[in-house]
């Protein structure tokens, strides 16, 4: 059973992308759907997620309705990279959110809850629940 939030991750080497999606799903109660860039582009993204992990190196390689989508949700989109992530850098947008890998568990399951969870008080992350 899912809190009703979904997130997205797409990343270069799937095998990461899975790892990911099992971490964020077991940590987070949400639904979490991974997929490659193939079929990111294939379906186009279409459905509403509450968060997007996104690889970092396949940006440039995204057709025009994936960049859309990235770029026009900075608030629920979390970069991933291999490269020192430095403010204001690459195609980073200063609203985004970015991690560079490898990263740790807890930290990309503090920032896509952050981002999931940021609109609903403080009562309202995964953790809260006898508070």
């Amino acid at each position: 059973m899912t809190n009703g939030h979904r997130v997205l991750v797409v990343d270069e080497i799937f095998l990461i992308g899975l790892d990911i999606q099992r971490i964020l799903a077991d940590s987070l109660g949400c639904e979490v759907v991974c997929m490659d860039i193939a079929e990111a582009e294939k379906s186009g993204i279409s459905e509403p997620y509450s968060a997007i992990v996104f690889d970092n190196s396949l940006f440039k390689s995204a057709g025009d309705r994936v960049k859309a989508l990235l770029t026009g949700n900075p608030e629920r989109l979390l970069w991933t990279t291999t490269a020192t992530v430095v403010a204001g850098s690459h195609h980073f947008d200063p609203i985004a959110a970015a991690i560079s890998k490898p990263f740790d568990e807890e930290s990309i399951i503090r920032l896509v809850s952050e981002m999931i969870f940021a609109d609903q008080g403080p009562q309202s992350g995964p953790d809260n629940s006898s508070t």
